[in-house]
């Protein structure tokens, strides 16, 4: 859940509009508003209609689990920007699984 709410905030904080030029292959106020917690970078890209500039990336080991974060910078249209944050889980249960249990 605090994930899901640090993806809200840094995406609305980033989300700037000044006044410091034009470009229309930037990420437009609407399209933002298109973007929902839950979609994949691929999502983005294809309400955005192009790539974002990768900010960021870790890689962090729990328990059961390995963390793997990825930071995404979109420029805005009219200026500013927009940052998406993505987050997938790998589950080591997985990595684990004994195939002769399966039968």
């Amino acid at each position: 859940m605090k994930k899901i709410l640090s993806f809200i905030t840094i995406a609305l904080l980033a989300l700037t509009c000044t006044a410091c030029g034009s470009d229309p292959s930037g990420i437009s106020k609407a399209e933002f508003d298109e973007i929902h917690t839950g979609q994949t970078y691929s999502d983005v890209v294809d309400i955005v209609g192009g790539e974002g500039t990768k900010v960021s990336e870790t890689e962090e080991e729990f328990d059961d689990y390995i963390e793997f974060t990825h930071t995404y910078k979109f420029n805005g249209e009219n200026g500013g920007y927009a940052e998406f944050v993505f987050t997938k889980k790998s589950y080591k249960d997985i990595l684990k699984m004994n195939f002769d249990d399966a039968e």
